[in-house]
């Protein structure tokens, strides 16, 4: 089976993300993500640290992937009821994405951190806060 240039991306972010976090096996002592989804624009994992259990979102949310978004911070809210969503490393976040994520946040008392400038400036827009 030949690999694509998404495949290609996937793994890629996949590789950043081990080397990020360090390897628990070797001493790195930094415990290791569970990936909670992950397509060709979207990775979303969380990894329980001293305190919140952390929900990293990295690369695009749009449309196709809002209902996953949803469902991915629903799933990590059922293992940790302290979350906080770092939000770092979203790159593009339309408006489906955005309510999504307001909706979950206002019926939680989930935090989201290092909110883009892109996204800070859609929610402005939309009269939204998180």
């Amino acid at each position: 089976m030949m690999s694509t240039d998404r495949d290609d991306a996937v793994r890629a972010r996949r590789d950043d993300a081990v080397r990020a976090r360090g390897d628990v096996a070797s001493g790195g002592g930094v415990p290791a993500d569970e990936v909670l989804y992950v397509d060709e624009i979207l990775r979303i994992s969380c990894a329980v640290i001293a305190g919140p259990t952390v929900v990293r979102l990295v690369g695009e949310v749009d449309a196709t992937n809002s209902g996953a978004l949803r469902r991915a911070l629903a799933r990590a809210l059922r293992m940790d009821r302290h979350l906080v969503i770092d939000a770092g490393r979203v790159v593009f976040i339309d408006v489906s994405g955005v309510r999504e994520l307001v909706s979950f946040v206002q019926e939680t008392s989930v935090r989201v951190h290092n909110v883009p400038s892109q996204m800070r400036r859609l929610l402005h827009m939309l009269r939204l806060g998180l």
